[in-house]
């Protein structure tokens, strides 16, 4: 048989072998696990409670501010402007609880998205160095077998010119 060209050796390596192994879409399966997981409601149900404290903060700032413009004595101003900020406080912390417990689910769910792209990745890492491994030894033993029957017909060829020529 003649040598054929690299691409004729390695595609017939490539028919014994098998195929490469495919790369994982990593974006595409990221976006999938995100979903799966339900990470979106969760970042976004932490938004919202950061945004409803912020809003508690910013009424309780005005309406201690307007506490301050009303006629009436310091000493009652002051007891309002107290009872507003207690108020605000206890709902802060009710949210804040709230927030914190969203934010452990979410860390959670996050290190396990981590953890399936990371092992995904090194799924392939994997296939790609075993197709890789017997893809060279199946070419060097297809070179080693095609040099072989080469150095066999170089050989009779030059027993029958020796023949021929005596």
């Amino acid at each position: 048989p003649t040598r054929g060209t690299a691409t004729d050796i390695a595609s017939r390596v490539e028919d014994i072998v098998g195929a490469r192994p495919e790369a994982p879409k990593l974006t595409d399966q990221f976006t999938q696990l995100r979903q799966q997981l339900g990470i979106e409601p969760l970042e976004t149900e932490l938004a919202n409670i950061q945004s409803e404290i912020d809003r508690i903060k910013t009424e309780t700032l005005v309406a201690s501010q307007r506490e301050e413009g009303r006629l009436v004595s310091t000493r009652q101003i002051g007891r309002r402007q107290t009872e507003l900020e207690r108020q605000a406080n206890q709902d802060i912390a009710l949210l804040s609880v709230q927030q914190s417990a969203i934010a452990r689910r979410l860390d959670n769910k996050l290190n396990t998205l981590q953890s399936v792209m990371t092992l995904t990745q090194q799924d392939y890492n994997n296939a790609a160095n075993i197709y890789q491994n017997e893809f060279s030894r199946r070419l060097q033993m297809y070179n080693l077998i095609s040099g072989e029957q080469i150095r066999e017909q170089s050989e009779a060829a030059a027993n029958l010119t020796t023949i021929f020529n005596i």
